[in-house]
């Protein structure tokens, strides 16, 4: 079973958005206790994960916050992982700059599950068939609206049945 997270990254316009998902519900979360002050792309971790799954490997995206920024409502810093060894994890941080100070309180690393290629999904609200497909079968579909960062879906997915029990329209 899967529970698919579809979340709100950025407001870029009134018709552009970006997303990003995770197929474990957003729940894979390390505390990130340190920065290598000679190379500040590489991060310290609490821990190294709880298994195969529920851990990070090379080419992951994973998003750099702290509880101040999610009480805001205000992204992350969405990077690529580089190399993991151990609990010391080397990002790209494409043109950002990382610096810890700028997660002050009870920082994070939390991973995204997009394609290793892609990071956030633009989506263009204004596309009247704006299907972003996720993995496997699974899509989704954005309407023109009013979003914020933030703002979130969850996709439950059922091995026994093989499905997605997303309600349907009438008709379907």
């Amino acid at each position: 079973n899967q529970l698919y997270r579809v979340e709100v990254h950025r407001v870029v316009a009134a018709d552009e958005i970006t997303i990003k998902w995770s197929r474990e519900n957003g729940s894979v979360v390390f505390g990130w206790e340190d920065q290598d002050s000679l190379n500040p792309d590489k991060l310290t971790l609490a821990s190294e994960g709880r298994d195969e799954v529920l851990g990070l490997e090379t080419d992951d995206w994973v998003e750099l916050t702290d509880d101040r920024r999610e009480l805001r409502g205000e992204p992350g810093l969405l990077v690529k992982v580089v190399k993991v060894d151990g609990k010391v994890l080397t990002i790209d941080p494409g043109a950002e700059t990382v610096d810890m100070d700028d997660f002050p309180i009870n920082p994070k690393v939390r991973r995204w599950d997009m394609a290793r290629d892609v990071g956030e999904i633009t989506v263009d609200l204004d596309l009247a068939d704006n299907w972003i497909p996720l993995e496997r079968g699974v899509q989704v579909r954005l309407e023109p609206g009013t979003y914020r960062t933030g703002d979130y879906w969850m996709i439950p997915a059922r091995t026994a049945t093989r499905k997605i029990e997303w309600p349907l329209d009438a008709a379907d």
